[in-house]
This record gives structure tokens, C-alpha cells and sequence, in this order.
């Protein structure tokens, strides 16, 4: 008996049968002194959507986008927390 595991791209919903999923995450934590909550929120996404998120771009990409402007850290934040959210909603 075999056993077959697909993975899929949270950004796109593509399905990849090898895991080459790359995980993004954002950690909160309030500031002071007795504060013990944590937050968490992350996402699995596939080499081609990381590219697109501007977060890791090969040597190959660059040389065909020479006028790439990166999106900020807080609008990856953004996306990062909004898809976890809403993914939460529907379960």
C-alpha cells in the first residue's frame, strides 16, 4: 500500500505533490512585564506566490524586472493576518 501526500499553496490553492511550501509567519507579543499572550499567524505558499509577495525573488527574476518595488512589511502583514483570519472564519 502507498500513501500519497498533496500539498497546497494557501496564497493560490495550487497542489504540489513533493512539500516545497515555504512557511511565512507573523509573532506578536505585547510589551511589559507579566504580559504572557502570544500571537501567532501563518501561511504555507509555493515558490512562484513567495516570488510574487516579493519576499524571495531568484537571480532570473530580477534580471526580467529590473523596476521591481517590493511591497512593505506591513501590507505582507496585512495579507499574511487577513488570510489567516478569514481561513479561521470558515472552519
Amino acid at each position: 500500500m502507498s500513501v500519497n501526500i498533496t500539498y497546497k499553496c494557501d496564497k493560490c490553492g495550487s497542489e504540489i505533490e513533493r512539500n516545497s511550501l515555504w512557511h511565512i509567519s507573523v509573532h506578536s507579543r505585547p510589551f511589559g512585564e507579566g504580559v504572557h499572550w502570544d500571537g501567532y499567524k501563518s501561511m504555507h505558499v509555493c515558490r512562484p506566490c513567495l516570488e510574487e509577495m516579493g519576499i524571495n525573488r531568484s537571480s532570473d527574476t530580477k534580471k526580467k524586472e529590473p523596476d521591481f518595488v517590493a511591497p512593505t512589511l506591513e501590507s505582507l502583514i496585512r495579507e499574511i493576518v487577513t488570510r489567516s483570519v478569514s481561513k479561521e472564519d470558515l472552519e
